[in-house]
């Protein structure tokens, strides 16, 4: 599996009078790897999907 870096960013937003801290993390993937890691991800997205789906109600 590709190790995955991230970039942070750091915001204070006010709504209706509270102060709330929210931090957004973006993974930092490298050109090379975006094809590999999204073989992986539809990978185990389709054993989950299909797993239920042979499930009758």
């Amino acid at each position: 599996m590709i190790s995955i870096k991230y970039s942070t960013e750091k915001i204070n937003a006010v709504y209706y009078g509270n102060e709330y801290a929210i931090t957004n993390h973006t993974p930092i993937i490298h050109k090379d790897d975006r094809q590999e890691l999204k073989n992986y991800i539809e990978k185990v997205l389709y054993a989950v999907f299909s797993k239920y789906q042979s499930k009758k109600k």
